[in-house]
């Protein structure tokens, strides 16, 4: 449960617009570890494990929507669709590659670090961050910065 608030954050900034649906993603996360905690093993990364569980949730939940490009998902309607189909782009298995580089970079960081980086990139100030957590504004500083070192060095 200690993930829980980390794993809806991911899901409300990256994959659903919706809060009901980064909270809906978020439970079902849960609950899918909590069926298969057997197969989770001792000693090894539990917030790795969770965000293994997250992205394949969120794609099994893709195909059956039957949205698989974003992009070119349809509106509902004749007219929408053939916008939206107007508007693809030829998908690129490099940003397929580059974004699983990320993710899985972004998983290994410590949850204080996640946390001030998601922030950031929500566009909290480092005075609000700093005060919500009670540590200094250069603490929060840090965090960002090793977080983006971090990252910027895992996806070369």
């Amino acid at each position: 449960m200690a993930h829980r608030k980390f794993l809806f954050a991911f899901a409300r900034s990256r994959l659903h617009r919706s809060r009901e649906d980064a909270e809906d993603l978020a439970q079902f996360v849960m609950l899918k570890a909590w069926e298969h905690r057997a197969a989770f093993r001792p000693g090894s990364n539990m917030k790795a494990w969770l965000f293994t569980i997250l992205r394949n949730g969120h794609f099994s939940q893709m195909r059956r929507l039957g949205v698989h490009n974003p992009i070119s998902a349809t509106i509902g309607n004749e007219e929408g669709d053939s916008v939206v189909h107007d508007m693809a782009v030829p998908g690129n298995q490099e940003d397929a590659a580059d974004l699983r580089d990320i993710l899985e970079a972004f998983s290994k960081l410590p949850l204080h670090q996640i946390d001030s980086l998601l922030l950031i990139a929500r566009g909290h100030s480092y005075e609000k961050i700093a005060d919500n957590v009670c540590c200094a504004v250069g603490t929060v500083k840090s965090r960002v910065a090793r977080a983006r070192k971090t990252l910027r060095k895992a996806c070369g």
